[in-house]
């Protein structure tokens, strides 16, 4: 590996990796949701109206985090302006703290929390017409799957290398790189993407809102 493939993220080094040894032909983008496991979401959701999308609020990295009162600010501005219905997904483990986002969002008989094993959230994600989150597993797992996945990006540089991947990126521009992005001043990183922002962004680049 080149010296210059230090600072990459893993999927560049990967690339960077197999190039080297020869491999010419594209390698194919794919996840496989059990047929079963999506006709069971169909019925147990069948009832919920669409278009589905998801929020997902959490990331193990707190410099990368977005305040919970964003969050559900921005719940707020997307279900007074649409139709169909919000899914809060996240792990068993984050159920709880999930649901204290959940319980202070007004008309919350159109949210749902979903904190069940990755497997069924991906076939919900599938489901779904627009994704919303941090730079996390699950927004990584939703743009592979296909869904337009909007990451809020303050603190890491935008992915591009699918194009389902969408960013939310400060109003000062993007993060340049992954190098010390951890030192980002908050006001400048996270902390200048406010709720309204998101929803505008959103709103300008899709059609699901009023």
């Amino acid at each position: 590996m080149p010296k210059s493939s230090f600072n990459k993220r893993p999927f560049e080094k990967a690339k960077i990796f197999t190039e080297s040894h020869g491999f010419k032909k594209n390698i194919k983008d794919f996840f496989f949701i059990n047929k079963k496991l999506l006709k069971k979401v169909n019925k147990k959701f069948k009832k919920n109206s669409k278009p589905w999308i998801i929020f997902s609020t959490t990331n193990k990295a707190d410099f990368k985090k977005w305040p919970d009162e964003n969050f559900i600010r921005l719940a707020n501005l997307i279900i007074n302006s649409f139709g169909g219905t919000i899914f809060f997904i996240g792990s068993p483990k984050e159920e709880k703290n999930i649901k204290k986002i959940t319980n202070k969002i007004t008309k919350n008989n159109r949210i749902i929390v979903s904190c069940v094993p990755l497997h069924e959230n991906a076939a919900i994600i599938s489901n779904s017409s627009l994704f919303i989150g941090l730079d996390s597993g699950a927004y990584n797992l939703s743009a592979l799957i296909g869904i337009p996945s909007y990451g809020i990006m303050g603190a890491s540089p935008p992915l591009t290398h699918l194009k389902s991947y969408k960013s939310i990126i400060p109003p000062s521009g993007a993060v340049k790189s992954i190098i010390d992005a951890d030192k980002i001043p908050l006001e400048k990183g996270m902390g200048s993407i406010s709720a309204q922002y998101v929803f505008d962004c959103l709103k300008k680049e899709t059609n699901l809102f009023k």
